[in-house]
């Protein structure tokens, strides 16, 4: 991803003149908090290193593309962190850039992209599994061909400002393989992360499941996205059409999760466990002349004996 240099004063434009949803009641206000944190993001690190500057890269084309934001529900957020990432091709990016939202405070800028794209591309594998040596990690590299970016904001300590992480993520084309994820300290399969917690009470794991399989769900599932006009107090005398918010885009706002009960006691046995997720799944089929059309369908994860 090759971007000019934008100086400070464009990027306050860029903030200025971003149509920003009026977030719904239990998320983050997206001007006052999310495109604040951005600008500080940004001012901040001018001028630092070459991830930080690859960082403030992807959120610089979050604003000049006017990415849209997606609101997800505590539902659809269950169902995505218990789905596995599929492999993933470079030919099934469906979009570059988009924002997503969580009830719990997190605000994330997302960018994804084939890796054939990436900046040094033919040596991201190599870097990959140089990071995994360090770290003492055994993973395989090979087929890797998309990778998504998140660069990650979220309240942590009410009235004293916000933490960010960034994630690199790469689903893996390897059938028998995790999705692989990248941060600054960190490098591994997801699954090995299941335990370790990133935010309140969501895994490193958990949360790469989450950003993978949204930006799957928007793809192949457009039926459980619904957009609506921001509650704006209107646009007045002085204002253009182009100045109103851009809609508040749903994930999940009427879907419920899947759950079923076990015909054995409610104390739990090796057949007849406690309260679990039965992981979702991506399958995946061809069609059409040489069947070179792919074609997703979501097998929904299943909540076993709810309490």
């Amino acid at each position: 991803m090759q971007l000019k240099k934008v100086s400070l004063s464009d990027i306050e434009k860029l903030i200025q003149n971003f149509p920003a949803p009026v977030s719904p009641k239990g998320y983050r206000n997206f001007k006052e908090f999310y495109l604040d944190a951005v600008r500080v993001r940004i001012v901040s690190s001018e001028g630092s290193s070459k991830q930080e500057a690859t960082t403030n890269k992807i959120l610089i084309e979050m604003l000049k593309k006017k990415a849209p934001a997606y609101y997800l529900t505590d539902e659809i957020i269950n169902a995505a962190c218990n789905t596995n990432v599929p492999e993933i091709s470079g030919k099934e990016i469906p979009f570059n850039n988009l924002n997503l939202f969580t009830p719990d405070g997190l605000c994330m800028a997302v960018n994804i992209v084939s890796t054939c794209e990436c900046y040094n591309t033919e040596h991201l594998p190599a870097q990959l599994q140089e990071a995994a040596d360090k770290s003492g990690v055994q993973i395989d590299t090979a087929g890797v061909e998309v990778m998504i970016t998140a660069v990650i904001f979220a309240d942590y300590h009410k009235y004293q400002g916000y933490a960010t992480t960034e994630l690199n993520l790469f689903p893996s084309s390897r059938k028998d393989k995790d999705l692989i994820f990248c941060s600054k300290n960190k490098v591994g399969y997801a699954r090995d992360y299941d335990n370790t917690k990133i935010h309140r009470d969501m895994t490193v794991g958990q949360l790469t499941r989450l950003i993978a399989n949204t930006i799957m769900l928007i793809n192949y599932q457009p039926s459980l996205v619904t957009a609506q006009r921001s509650n704006s107090p209107g646009l007045g005398f002085n204002k253009k059409s182009s100045d109103e918010p851009m809609p508040v885009r749903w994930l999940g706002k009427n879907f419920s999760n899947s759950r079923t009960r076990s015909s054995t006691p409610s104390g739990g046995t090796h057949a007849s466990p406690r309260a679990h997720w039965r992981r979702g799944h991506w399958h995946g089929y061809r069609y059409g002349e040489g069947r070179k059309i792919l074609k997703r369908k979501w097998v929904q994860p299943v909540y076993v004996n709810p309490q």
